[in-house]
């Protein structure tokens, strides 16, 4: 039997996530962990999160978005939490349940002791909303690229740049990346290289984007070890439960689930639609955006499908 749990992400204004620690007569006693609570019967996710964060913390919420489903399976017993995004609440956060609480950075996250069912949801939190991946240029036009690019980036919600161009010599694409790599930072962006595991881009990007092709190459090569360090990003295309599979496996920070609706660049390739793609993010831990056909003013509807944002290129690029 799998428990059904909803849990809430509350940050404050200087960005730290709330946290509650479980008491000793409770499992896993002494981790820290998102507040929230069991689904009672015939109650929705949503409607367990406002009841628990009433409840444990005193809060009415007035705002909440999901963003991400995990599930876990421990020796002693199978959860599934349903996670939101607390956006606005009425009320002073309280432990009204006596349990300790604290507001702990991204970095403190990743030190505390926190149930391992957390894992997913801890990466979840560090990825932006949107994610732009470059069109193709002719090496000659870089000057004109790295302008659109400027121009894409312009107000800040594009958090990962995948600078994405088949064909090119390493030399052309690092000469490129290094064109890149100020915009994107001036910006608050991440870059990311679809080049394979080439080191020398190493200090050049953020992280590393795999094709799908070479996301199965790398499950039979490396044995199912993640081919880089954790402090930098790894994704993976996928189209199907499979790679998702593999790229969880992997060790993959997110993946990029496509293609949700019909694309010109793809043409040949059958569309998900959002009732399979959100099928396919409930059945995975891995972090997933919605690719395919989409614009910035789709974030909303594939936050409600399970992604953790949204994807493109056409519809993101400012030529």
């Amino acid at each position: 039997m799998t428990i059904e749990v909803a849990a809430g992400v509350l940050c404050d204004s200087q960005g730290r996530v709330l946290l509650s620690q479980r008491s000793a007569d409770k499992h896993l006693a002494g981790t820290w962990e998102f507040p929230g609570g069991k689904l009672e019967q015939d109650e929705s996710p949503q409607q367990a999160l406002h009841r628990e964060l009433s409840e444990e913390l005193g809060i009415d919420v007035l705002a909440a978005q999901p963003l991400i489903t995990v599930y876990h399976r421990y020796p002693e017993k199978a959860v599934r939490l349903h996670v939101f995004e607390v956006l606005r609440w009425q009320g002073e956060v309280r432990s009204l349940e006596q349990q300790p609480l604290r507001w702990a950075s991204y970095d403190e996250l990743c030190q505390l002791d926190m149930p391992e069912a957390d894992a997913p949801i801890i990466n979840a939190l560090r990825l932006p909303g949107q994610y732009l991946i470059t069109p193709q240029c002719l090496p000659n036009q870089q000057h004109l690229f790295v302008k659109a690019l400027e121009s894409s980036l312009c107000g800040g919600r594009v958090g990962i740049v995948q600078l994405r161009q088949p064909g090119w010599t390493a030399e052309q694409l690092m000469q490129l990346a290094d064109n890149c790599r100020s915009v994107c930072t001036a910006a608050g962006a991440q870059l990311v290289i679809n080049c394979g595991l080439d080191h020398e881009f190493n200090d050049l990007a953020n992280g590393i984007h795999l094709n799908s092709g070479l996301l199965r190459e790398l499950t039979v090569a490396n044995n199912i070890e993640r081919p880089i360090p954790k402090n930098r990003l790894l994704g993976a295309s996928c189209h199907d439960a499979e790679e998702l599979s593999l790229a969880l496996l992997l060790g993959c920070d997110y993946g990029l689930l496509s293609p949700v609706k019909p694309t010109t660049s793809h043409p040949q390739a059958s569309p998900l639609g959002w009732k399979r793609f959100a099928e396919l993010t409930a059945s995975s831990n891995l972090p997933v955006y919605a690719l395919g056909g989409l614009q910035p003013e789709d974030q909303d509807q594939a936050r409600s499908n399970g992604a953790v944002g949204v994807a493109g290129i056409a519809g993101f690029w400012r030529a």
